[in-house]
């Protein structure tokens, strides 16, 4: 599939030819449709389906997809669209399906984000029921579909919508959720050779060799003080680790750290601290400025799980849309910006680390050399970005590539342009496709370089 383009197919279709072209992308952020939730009245598909069957379906006249679901009377396939299902069982096995396709196109360093509402049960098993969709959903992945959960990101909505329900809260947030690839391993047949046991030193009668037994050749049984142990011909089971996560991208962000009171306390007992050392204001001796808390401290921490971002209202529809404040850490964190065109190694951003003298020292006759000679004076270091690293393959870098399969208005693809990704866009609807082109049209050639 063309890079950089919004493509008007199911996502199926794209993620399938990606696979028959051995295409893969670094980084995967969607939002796929809510269950139950809205008719976006795209044509409906089959799903399920038998390639062999001559489907008969159960309501000819369902085709435009009506209330009554249509199955076929064969094989069961079901025709619809996402989202539409009849029960959310359905549509959780469907959103996974494509996620197993979804994992073919993800190269094993990339990242995978998505976000997925809940929904509300409105037959006699769940009336008024919170159906928690988004869990079944994330336990299907982890446990059947291979993936690994790194974190589940609360994105808070301080300008959420104000609910007309009178017995329970309104809900403000929706969740987030950080996936990486699985490497798997199976080791269930795997077996090692059992270690000889230590001969006794003691006073104790030897317990002999397992391995000695002349009726059964290398491997036999001995007798132990608790009794007879059997032991496998071929060895023991290798213990083993079942999965371990790849090595996958991530950068981590930071966010500031509020500079009040409580923050203050907690750093007084720690070097740096504002009242202590020979130069802090009650053991100063010239007229020199004491130094600020913020002019020695880092003022800021690894960012946290708990995301506060206003929703962003679409003038073309009622409902609102992907905040671009909301896309922008994950394409940050979870994609690299430049990849090896040879190889495909990642190009990791490299620092060079500044120590220096905090500020206000030299005024009073300190310099670096001072730091360097060892006598213990207060000073700071920070990381100074330096650019990216170089591929031993003499490979030409190229940008990490970001994939949206229900594109929607293109903010995803939008925000990865203008972030210095490539991108890759699938949306079945072709009125959401012209409204992502309007607005990918708006900053085409123009991309945000330092950031």
């Amino acid at each position: 599939m063309e890079i950089n383009m919004l493509h008007n197919v199911d996502c199926r279709i794209g993620l399938n030819q990606m696979i028959a072209d051995q295409q893969q992308v670094d980084c995967v952020i969607t939002s796929p449709p809510y269950w139950n939730l809205r008719d976006y009245g795209l044509d409906g598909s089959i799903w399920d389906d038998d390639p062999n069957c001559d489907h008969l379906w159960n309501d000819f006249n369902s085709f435009n997809l009506a209330k009554e679901p249509v199955f076929c009377v064969h094989c069961g396939a079901w025709f619809g669209a996402l989202g539409l299902e009849p029960n959310f069982e359905l549509f959780i096995k469907h959103l996974c399906d494509i996620y197993d396709l979804i994992w073919q196109v993800l190269k094993p360093t990339g990242t995978c984000w998505v976000n997925l509402g809940d929904s509300y049960g409105s037959n006699k098993n769940y009336i008024k029921c919170l159906l928690m969709i988004p869990d079944r959903f994330v336990i299907e992945m982890i446990d059947n579909h291979g993936w690994t959960l790194r974190n589940k990101i609360v994105w808070h909505k301080p300008n959420a919508m104000p609910s007309s329900a009178k017995d329970r809260f309104t809900v403000d947030f929706e969740y987030i959720y950080f996936f990486v690839k699985r490497k798997k391993y199976n080791f269930s047949l795997q077996r090692i050779p059992h270690k000889e046991p230590e001969r006794s030193t003691g006073e104790k009668e030897n317990r002999g060799n397992k391995y000695d037994n002349p009726e059964e050749g290398v491997l036999g049984n001995k007798m132990f003080s608790k009794g007879t142990r059997e032991y496998h011909p071929d060895g023991k089971p290798m213990r083993t680790v079942w999965s371990v996560p790849e090595k996958y991208y991530f950068e981590q962000l930071k966010e500031p750290i509020a500079q009040t009171k409580a923050n203050l306390s907690r750093r007084k007992h720690k070097p740096g601290k504002v009242d202590s050392g020979k130069y802090s204001k009650k053991n100063k001796t010239d007229n020199t400025k004491p130094l600020a808390f913020n002019e020695y401290w880092s003022l800021d921490k690894n960012k946290r799980a708990v995301w506060s971002i206003n929703t962003k209202a679409n003038k073309e529809f009622h409902f609102a849309t992907f905040p671009p404040k909301l896309v922008q850490p994950m394409i940050k964190a979870g994609s690299p910006r430049y990849v090896c065109g040879g190889c495909g190694k990642l190009a990791i951003k490299e620092y060079k680390i500044i120590k220096e003298l905090e500020p206000g020292r030299k005024s009073i006759g300190l310099g670096p050399k001072t730091i360097q000679g060892g006598d213990g004076l207060h000073h700071h270091t920070y990381r100074k970005f330096i650019g990216y690293s170089k591929c031993k393959c003499g490979g030409k870098s190229k940008r990490g590539i970001v994939l949206d399969p229900f594109a929607g208005t293109g903010i995803t693809l939008l925000e990865a342009w203008k972030l210095g990704r490539d991108y890759i866009g699938f949306e079945a609807s072709e009125e959401y496709c012209e409204m992502a082109e309007r607005n990918l049209s708006k900053t085409r050639y123009k991309r945000i370089t330092d950031f």
